[in-house]
């Protein structure tokens, strides 16, 4: 399959918080063809653009720490739901056929920096002396989301009765979080370790921040493979399965995979980016394309677990990017 590098849309948040309705109608024919869109800041006082690079220099301290440390924050240890604390390399699939991920992750909870939660454990030191930066970068991206599905539901409402906000509101408990990724270069892993497999989100919407290349989405009706280079003054965007479901799949799920720079040779430097998971409640509803019904936790639950299984079992069902034995690898 070729690499495409046709544009991706451009859309100005300006003009989504002013309710352009010819530019919100272009953010909805985004989002309903490949799921993407760049997210434009110009004119804007760009604070979220000022907080992530501010949230990047704690994640350069935070992934510098000792192995063993950071796995005191083990995510698999720290709640049911592996929506906080720290993933090492090699949990997940990678981007190559039998090959394991080729990235480090933490995860921060907006429940958990939002006061929703209470008897946590404090936060490795990095983090924890900057945990209000983080708080209010979190915040802002959530309300950036929120701005965006709110655009959605004017052109949605029109055409079906959903409304995205009600399964998104604020003061209720949800999987929604941050995460901090970077991929190690080639040097530093082992021999089955390689890039981010193929695959929807399991969420609403993904707000993406980062400085270097390695993003790629898949066209569906072009079938073809898209570069998402990251470009100055924007963020990459993409929606996830919750939202396409919620929309009644009016909207479609992003299916994307991360490809290091060297392709088969791997990254020659750390990859860092930093990715806002916007999710619907735990208990909204919402029914899948082949009509099975869950709530936002059933879903995060199923959706997480494909992640981490064999590609034989990936490929055994639609889960990880909506298409039977479609895995995207190398």
């Amino acid at each position: 399959m070729d690499i495409d590098h046709q544009c991706i849309p451009v859309i100005s948040i300006s003009d989504i918080t002013l309710q352009d309705s010819v530019q919100i109608e272009r953010l909805f024919n985004a989002c309903a063809t490949d799921g993407c869109f760049y997210l434009d800041f110009e004119g804007t006082d760009k604070e979220v653009l000022v907080l992530a690079e501010k949230t990047f220099e704690v994640m350069r301290e935070l992934f510098e720490l000792p192995t063993d440390e950071k796995m005191c924050w083990d995510v698999d240890q720290l709640g049911s739901l592996q929506i906080r604390g720290y993933k090492p390399v090699g949990k997940h699939s990678g981007v190559a056929r039998n090959k394991r991920d080729g990235f480090e992750s933490f995860l921060v909870p907006l429940d958990a920096v939002s006061g929703f939660e209470t008897g946590l454990l404090r936060w490795p030191q990095p983090l924890q002396t900057a945990i209000s930066t983080v708080q209010a970068f979190e915040i802002l991206c959530q309300d950036i989301t929120l701005a965006i599905l709110s655009a959605l539901s004017t052109t949605l409402t029109s055409r079906c009765d959903v409304t995205l906000e009600s399964r998104h509101r604020k003061q209720k408990l949800s999987t929604t979080a941050l995460a901090m990724l970077k991929y190690l270069p080639k040097s530093s892993l082992h021999e089955d370790q390689m890039g981010h497999m193929a695959h929807t989100d399991v969420g609403s919407l993904t707000l993406l921040f980062t400085a270097t290349p390695g993003l790629q989405i898949f066209q569906r009706a072009k079938g073809r493979r898209v570069p998402a280079d990251p470009q100055v003054g924007k963020i990459f965007v993409n929606v996830g399965d919750a939202l396409s479901f919620i929309s009644g799949m009016r909207l479609v799920s992003c299916i994307h995979r991360v490809v290091p720079d060297s392709g088969a040779m791997g990254f020659k430097e750390p990859r860092l980016a930093i990715a806002f998971f916007c999710r619907p409640e735990l208990s909204a509803t919402f029914t899948d394309g082949e009509g099975r019904k869950w709530t936002g936790e059933e879903w995060h639950r199923v959706k997480y677990r494909i992640f981490r299984v064999s590609n034989e079992e990936q490929g055994g069902s639609a889960l990880l990017t909506g298409r039977a034995g479609f895995l995207g690898h190398l």
